[in-house]
């Protein structure tokens, strides 16, 4: 696929945040408008501080593990 200039925006910012590009970043850059909006939710949530950093890293990988994705 050919990537638009939009696109390889969002992507470039995953490598620079995080050195790879995460697989929602890669399912939602095939709608890129709602991209930025989820980013944001995704970051007020984190911003709120209601779930500890650690907890949260924590289910991260423990779904990752149920549903047999290396993380």
């Amino acid at each position: 696929m050919n990537a638009t200039p939009e696109q390889h925006a969002l992507l470039e910012g995953d490598v620079a945040n995080y050195s790879s590009v995460l697989n929602t970043t890669r399912i939602w850059a095939h709608v890129p408008s709602l991209l930025p909006p989820i980013q944001a939710l995704h970051g007020a949530l984190a911003a709120a501080g209601h779930v500890e950093p650690a907890l949260v890293s924590l289910a991260r990988l423990r779904t990752a593990q149920i549903n047999g994705c290396p993380f």
